[in-house]
């Protein structure tokens, strides 16, 4: 598989709202809220349609994966407000320890994917889809 067809498909099991699987929504709602998605969707697929350096699309891919790290493990419910409040000396507010968590993710994902390149990303690509088929079991 060439490169840009991985990063497409990588950017399509990214950006895949989790929620769309929940049998409690209905279809009507399903369409319109995945929009944005959709809309992301073709605008990375351009982008990366185009020759661009691989430092540029190394920083767009960083920031997918951060978004897909936090919304399919839920990290606001798993890992913020459980120790909300040990968190709450320090911060003021919980978006705070929100915004926190997720730039230190972002930065981490950063340097590892700066280092180790497409190797990460291909990891990064089989644990994603694993988590999109147990989201449909």
């Amino acid at each position: 598989m060439s490169t840009k067809r991985f990063f497409n498909l990588y950017v399509l099991i990214c950006l895949g709202p989790a929620w769309i699987l929940s049998p409690n929504i209905l279809l009507y709602d399903k369409l319109l809220y995945s929009l944005p998605y959709i809309s992301f969707l073709f605008i990375f697929i351009i982008y990366f349609g185009k020759n661009h350096e691989l430092k540029f699309k190394l920083i767009f891919l960083s920031i997918i994966t951060v978004f897909a790290i936090d919304q399919n493990l839920s990290l606001n419910q798993n890992l913020i407000k459980p120790n909300w409040s040990v968190l709450n000396e320090s911060l003021p507010n919980i978006y705070f320890a929100d915004l926190l968590l997720i730039f230190f993710l972002f930065i981490f994902v950063l340097i590892l994917f700066f280092s180790l390149k497409i190797k990460l990303i291909r990891i990064f690509f089989f644990f994603f889809l694993v988590i999109f088929f147990f989201k449909l079991y």
